[in-house]
């Protein structure tokens, strides 16, 4: 059976225009009603150690089975070569194809839910085009952890289904982090600075007035006084955004999703769910019997719960 329409809308669609700053490791959107500048996918944890341990077990075990494909200072022999590869190097290669795995699905579930929250606002966004390639270059475990050309692959592809689009203009004819409308003049500056300092001494975060004056380009060219009229109103929201250590300004259209720690692909892990629930028994039995509230204690007591073995 085929039917006609769309499907159910599971998630909220706002009609603002949200202006985009992805960087490689935070994000900023903002939009008429609110601002948001917090990390990237803070959910996504490279396990860099781990990786790095199992990565020195397998070159071991590798050269320990093809001692011949090496020469005497260590480096590969050129030319065609046998690997051998014992059952232990299969094993570690299985264990580090779990773990990115994991990060995987994690990374996958952290950028839909990004993509949600950000088309609670609106379905019209704006960003600068920016070179992936480029990131990769410069900010090469930050980009392979977060992935920010595949969110936006995601955000697009989420923006087309509800009605809207994602839109890219180029970097090289409005400069958003190096325009200050106030003065209308371009200053540039190093990358170490973080802070837009206006004409008046009022100091701003640079991704967020940059994500601010994304909304106001048009055809590949900024409103310069559309953004100026904006301005008073949106100021109060990019400084509380700026100022709550990464978190939403208001928190009513952006709101920041239950963070859950270890690779997990957004699960806690069920190893140590029943480890938990006995230490909140032990505990919540400890505070009644500070109380003297013996009639409850029994009923906090998990079948087979032992006193003596706390």
């Amino acid at each position: 059976m085929i039917q006609e329409g769309q499907p159910l809308a599971k998630h909220p669609i706002g009609e603002a225009v949200v202006g985009l700053d992805i960087g490689p490791s935070t994000i900023a959107a903002v939009s008429a009603a609110d601002a948001m500048f917090e990390p990237f996918c803070p959910s996504v944890e490279q396990p860099w150690t781990r990786l790095r341990l199992i990565e020195r077990a397998m070159d071991r075990s590798r050269r320990a089975s093809n001692p011949d494909n090496y020469q005497p200072n260590g480096t590969v022999k050129k030319g065609p070569k046998l690997w051998e590869r014992s059952e232990r190097y299969k094993a570690r290669q299985r264990r580090r194809a779990e773990i990115e795995r994991r990060l995987a699905a994690e990374r996958k579930r952290a950028h839909g839910e990004l993509a949600n929250r950000i088309l609670a606002q609106g379905v019209a966004i704006q960003t600068e085009k920016i070179s992936y390639r480029s990131f990769q270059k410069n900010f090469g475990r930050s980009t392979k952890v977060r992935g920010a050309g595949a969110f936006l692959i995601t955000l697009s592809r989420k923006a087309e289904a509800a009605g809207g689009s994602v839109t890219e203009f180029s970097t090289r004819t409005t400069r958003l982090s190096q325009f200050d409308h106030m003065s209308g003049e371009y200053v540039k500056k190093p990358l170490s600075q973080r802070q837009h300092v206006f004409a008046d001494g009022t100091a701003i975060q640079r991704d967020l007035y940059s994500a601010f004056l994304a909304r106001f380009v048009e055809q590949g060219k900024l409103d310069a006084r559309s953004a100026a009229q904006a301005f008073p109103a949106a100021k109060p929201l990019l400084q509380r955004a700026a100022s709550s250590d990464c978190q939403p300004a208001s928190g009513a259209r952006f709101p920041l999703p239950q963070i859950h720690k270890g690779l997990g692909a957004g699960r806690a892990l069920k190893r140590n769910s029943g480890l938990v629930e006995a230490k909140d028994a032990v505990a919540a039995i400890v505070v009644c019997e500070s109380l003297g509230e013996a009639d409850r204690i029994a009923s906090l007591e998990p079948p087979g719960f032992s006193r003596g073995e706390v």
